[in-house]
């Protein structure tokens, strides 16, 4: 039985090791190839621009087509998420980011959020600023029941908020652009 437990962990943190190799590797690719691009800058100003940039309308619910699966956003829940959030903030600098991370990520994985059995997708894609610094690594996830959850990765110099995907426990890849 102890051969078993101890054969499951060495299982899980090769997985783990395999993970992390292999999303560093398309994070670095991606910066090698320059296959990074600039912030584009907002395509919507109100909720009637943001809704008409979904690929399709079901009731109160946009539908974003990912090279995953269909994403279903609640389309106002969304649009406040990027005026009215927790801090009040205006996120004008991150909302051209939105569909482009959709639609074209570098990578999408699995993770539960906060604790929750049921997990989230977050799907991931680095963005130089203005500047042509590395701005960071974008992330929206969505949850089953349509709710969006921003999740921005800054390289920092230790590498510390890259380090919390890709040393996740819990996360899943579930794809990796080529």
């Amino acid at each position: 039985m102890n051969n078993v437990k101890v054969s499951m962990m060495t299982s899980q943190h090769k997985s783990r090791e395999v993970f992390h190799e292999e999303l560093q590797a398309c994070i670095e690719r991606a910066i090698a190839t320059k296959d990074v691009e600039i912030m584009p800058a907002s395509p919507f100003k109100n909720i009637e621009e943001f809704t008409g940039l979904f690929d399709s309308i079901d009731g109160n619910r946009g539908i974003i087509k990912t090279p995953y699966q269909d994403v279903v956003v609640e389309i106002e829940d969304a649009f406040i998420h990027f005026t009215k959030n927790t801090y009040y903030k205006n996120r004008e600098n991150i909302k051209g980011g939105f569909f482009s991370t959709f639609r074209d990520p570098l990578f999408i994985v699995e993770k539960p959020k906060n604790g929750r059995s049921v997990p989230s997708t977050y799907f991931y894609k680095p963005f130089y600023d203005k500047g042509k610094n590395i701005m960071s690594l974008f992330g929206i996830g969505i949850s089953k029941n349509g709710k969006i959850n921003f999740k921005t990765y800054y390289f920092d110099a230790r590498g510390n908020r890259l380090n919390e995907i890709l040393n996740g426990r819990n996360v899943v890849i579930k794809y990796i652009k080529k």
